[in-house]
């Protein structure tokens, strides 16, 4: 026979289900810890992690907060390889050979026919290429078959993309007719008398390699001078992934600013407020996100929070705890963690302690502007490598910068005698000269003393004739 059940037993059972939160002891108002993130990137992600896990569970313990799951932080998916034809890429390849040696052979009207059917390919493979030798020779080829059909203007179009993606391409003498060559160089000379252009290359994280046109320059950031004027193809490693690629239009004598991101972030609301965690920016967008996404998982506050380095073996969690109605921002005391964690959990109940005392300690209105997350943090400084990727242009002598009729004496250098060839001295300054007219100016004084002095005293004369 089963016991039977008070009435005062059955109403504790009904009031304990219809209110399972006080059944629970847990009467506090919902908390949601954003995942802390690495300020500036200068924190390793393990320790994030394990903060964040950490300070939930100390906030937990209090008796005015209960912590509410926090939404996961997806990661971006691998950057996906350039869709790149290889097979059409290396038939084109072929048929540049095959339009430089019909070029040798002065078979003009196949070569250009061969060459204009291998551009075609590798300049809608351009962005994607790693190797550009094959779309440059395929240019000078071409060029040249135009020169030699008479069709200098768009031969001489060719050349500027020659100049513009290897400016320091130079043709050997005897390589081709001398009329092109003269062509040749006469216009790379122009090209690259005109001011050139540079790109600004930043990456996060830093320390991309940098290829420009398929050569290797260095690594971001970097700033890539003397670029020719024009249309150029940039590829920027990303560590451990696919390259990122695109094409970059320079100015002349302008600056071209390229910044890649290499996010392990998707595009969820989540990511962008990690984001902006990360540059160490709390402004008001982003304070919205963030009590939408807490308020979604149930939440009445949350603590946003960024960690970053102070020295070698010490960490700093800095953290704001949020009002989800009205997103009121309060700061929360900051707490510094050993690297490898140990005693974390005594930092994060000093913090969950800070934050329950401050629940009524809200500002009387929300600032508009944006709060840095870590105060004292600064962006880890990285020099910037300047990288010269142009060909140098040497300056002209003076003399060859004046126009003709403002250009001294002797003109070209080439009209001066050698160095060691020296020129006559003027006639008057030759030694001899000056002995010779003196021994006559002498003798002529002694011999006119000696006929005068060989007459009578009283009776000499002295005859002259003018």
């Amino acid at each position: 026979m089963r016991p039977a059940i008070s009435s005062s037993t059955v109403f504790s059972m009904l009031v304990l289900s219809a209110f399972p939160a006080y059944a629970a002891g847990a009467g506090a108002a919902g908390v949601m810890v954003f995942p802390i993130q690495p300020v500036y990137d200068a924190a390793p992600d393990d320790a994030c992690a394990r903060a964040t896990e950490v300070i939930a569970t100390e906030l937990g313990n209090t008796d005015r907060l209960r912590t509410v799951p926090a939404p996961a932080i997806r990661k971006a998916t691998a950057f996906d390889a350039p869709k790149v034809d290889h097979g059409a890429v290396g038939r084109a390849t072929g048929l540049v050979r095959d339009g430089a040696e019909r070029v040798a052979a002065q078979d003009f009207d196949k070569a250009v026919k061969a060459l204009k059917q291998a551009l075609s390919v590798l300049e809608r493979n351009a962005v994607n290429l790693d190797d550009f030798k094959p779309l440059v020779d395929g240019y000078l080829y071409l060029s040249v078959a135009y020169i030699a059909t008479g069709e200098e203007e768009a031969a001489e179009d060719l050349i500027k993309g020659i100049v513009r993606l290897d400016p320091r391409r130079r043709l050997e003498p005897g390589d081709f007719v001398p009329l092109y060559q003269r062509i040749f160089e006469k216009l790379r000379a122009a090209i690259l008398a005109e001011p050139r252009g540079s790109i600004l290359v930043r990456s996060s994280p830093s320390g991309a390699a940098i290829a420009i046109d398929g050569k290797e320059v260095g690594s971001t950031p970097a700033l890539l001078t003397g670029v020719v004027r024009g249309e150029h193809f940039l590829r920027v490693g990303s560590p451990g992934g696919s390259p990122k690629r695109q094409t970059v239009a320079v100015p002349s004598g302008s600056q071209v600013g390229v910044n890649v991101e290499f996010s392990t972030l998707d595009g969820s609301p989540e990511a962008a407020v990690a984001r902006a965690i990360r540059d160490n920016s709390l402004d008001a967008a982003t304070r919205a996100q963030a009590a939408r996404i807490a308020r979604d998982a149930g939440a009445a506050y949350t603590v946003i929070g960024g960690m970053s380095k102070t020295n070698d073996t010490l960490l700093t969690v800095n953290a704001h705890l949020m009002r989800v109605a009205d997103g009121a921002v309060t700061a929360l005391v900051p707490v510094s963690l050993e690297s490898d964690m140990l005693g974390a959990a005594v930092e994060a109940y000093k913090l969950a302690e800070d934050a329950s005392k401050k629940l009524d300690a809200f500002p009387a209105q929300t600032d508009a502007t944006a709060l840095a997350v870590a105060p004292g943090a600064r962006r880890p400084f990285e020099k910037t490598a300047e990288i010269a990727v142009g060909e140098e242009v040497v300056a002209k002598p003076e003399w060859e910068r004046l126009t003709p009729e403002r250009r001294p004496l002797p003109t070209p250098p080439d009209m001066e005698p050698p160095p060691d060839v020296k020129p006559p001295k003027p006639w008057y300054t030759n030694p001899w000269l000056w002995t010779a007219v003196g021994v006559v100016a002498v003798g002529s004084g002694v011999g006119t003393w000696i006929y005068v002095a060989g007459q009578s005293p009283d009776h000499g004369q002295v005859n002259a004739t003018w």
